[in-house]
């Protein structure tokens, strides 16, 4: 199941710096929205099957999303590292807030969508919430609560949390 030693807050968090860095960079220079896909992984070790499974079909269904939406990616840029699988891409629309509901669209119907984090990054540098759209906050994946409101709570272990994503990895196949 794991294909990358546990990897430390400190280095997740170094992760997220370079990421937002980069995403500065590429608004900062193309005046364009980004979209910010990587996956919802528990636990300390990120680079795993159900984590690689997830990103690969997540990766295709954006590309997929965009081409039947006719958005051209200009720029794409995915990393594979042990603090877990991004993809970052520049796509040539104004219409931000249509981009954040296909990508919505994606993370609430495709059959491991609820693996799925998939951010639109507006040329504020800022990412766009599902508010902004009229849609509600994610769900949990054991309970249906509010996700943010699990994870602050712990109310699932993180033995619970992998069963269930293994289940959606095998559902999917």
């Amino acid at each position: 199941m794991h294909d990358a030693p546990g990897t430390s807050l400190a280095q997740i968090l170094f992760s997220r710096e370079q990421r937002a860095a980069k995403q500065r960079e590429w608004v900062n220079t193309h005046s364009l929205p980004l979209v910010s896909f990587t996956i919802n992984m528990v636990g300390a070790i990120k680079k795993n099957r159900i984590a690689k499974v997830a990103f690969n079909k997540g990766h295709q269904a954006i590309v997929d999303t965009c081409a039947r939406l006719n958005l051209t990616i200009l720029k794409t840029d995915r990393v594979e590292a042990d603090t877990g699988y991004e993809l970052l891409l520049l796509i040539d629309t104004s219409d931000v807030h249509s981009l954040k509901r296909a990508m919505v669209e994606i993370e609430e119907t495709h059959c491991l969508g609820r693996l799925f984090d998939i951010d639109v990054i507006g040329i504020d540098y800022h990412p766009l919430s599902r508010q902004s759209i009229d849609q509600p906050r994610r769900r949990c994946l054991i309970c249906e609560q509010e996700a943010k409101s699990c994870i602050r709570q712990q109310n699932h272990s993180v033995h619970q949390l992998i069963k269930k994503m293994t289940e959606l990895i095998n559902a999917c196949q």
